[in-house]
């Protein structure tokens, strides 16, 4: 028999691939979006418990990945923040208990924004916490309400780090920069240039969430990244090459995002541990694909 995944959030720009990646490998997908548009189940994870124990029941998964929230830093209302990523959250598990479905794992999406970026050079699952943005914070706060129950639930907290991709809205900057290139903008205005990522593919990512699902890996973290660091000066020089166009950028001090961190980038030894060594698409192989249709 296929083994069912209920993907909470799968109307999301993760969501979406996630749900392609799990069906190409003979899962059964029990699909939900916030609406309940586009033949996916209606389910709000910010109403009560019961509410959502009724669609858990329903569904009766084998696996749960939870994409649903606010992923967006420089989203407006911070109270949404914590009624979306913890709050949500604490009545997903609620309901799981209630709906006394027995799930072999349940993926629970947090942040590479929970560490303090300054703890080390490469930020390893042991790393000091300390958010500093309210998204952050809302997941530092899901992760420590995860904890009361990974005694009780095959929990797995993942941590990913930046990536992007086809469909990802343009108020992320990679999508930002394509689409300027794509449209050959003479100017482009950023917020702090001198920052270091480690980006991923989407691809990549939603590979990874499906293998950790069947790795025999549960109550803990696990960083999702590349392990490499890349430089926005880099990403700039890679669309101008692949675009043949090369637009004037300005640093504009209303972009720059206080308390942002110059570096971000992650360790995957315990990925790799868990799951094994996966293919990596080069960050200027997923330009050139956003690029093709952005």
């Amino acid at each position: 028999m296929r083994s069912r995944v209920l993907l909470v959030g799968a109307d999301s720009f993760t969501g979406s691939y996630l749900l392609k990646e799990l069906d190409a490998h003979g899962y059964d997908v029990v699909g939900t979006s916030h609406t309940g548009s586009e033949g996916l189940i209606a389910l709000d994870l910010t109403r009560d418990a019961a509410a959502v124990a009724q669609v858990v029941a329903s569904a009766a998964p084998d696996y749960i990945v939870n994409l649903a929230g606010i992923s967006h830093v420089a989203h407006g209302n911070p109270a949404d923040f914590y009624f979306a990523n913890t709050a949500g959250v604490a009545n997903l598990l609620v309901a799981i208990e209630t709906a006394a479905v027995s799930v072999r794992k349940v993926l629970l999406v947090s942040t590479s924004n929970v560490y303090d970026p300054h703890s080390k050079p490469v930020l390893d699952e042991t790393c000091p916490l300390h958010p500093s943005s309210h998204y952050g914070i809302s997941k530092w706060a899901m992760e420590r309400l995860a904890l009361q129950w990974f005694s009780t639930l095959p929990l797995l907290v993942v941590r990913p780090f930046n990536y992007t991709g086809r469909g990802q809205v343009s108020s992320f900057l990679i999508p930002k920069l394509v689409e300027a290139h794509a449209r050959r903008e003479s100017v482009i205005r950023l917020g702090n240039t001198h920052v270091e990522r480690d980006f991923s593919d989407v691809r990549n990512v939603v590979g990874a969430y499906r293998c950790l699902l069947e790795a025999p890996i549960e109550r803990t973290v696990v960083n999702v990244c590349s392990g490499h660091g890349l430089r926005l000066h880099e990403v700039l020089g890679m669309l101008a090459e692949l675009s043949g166009h090369r637009p004037q950028i300005v640093t504009d001090a209303a972009l720059v995002r206080p308390n942002e961190p110059a570096a971000l980038i992650g360790d995957r030894t315990r990925l790799q541990e868990a799951i094994g060594q996966v293919p990596r698409i080069p960050f200027e192989e997923t330009l050139r694909w956003m690029l093709e249709r952005p």
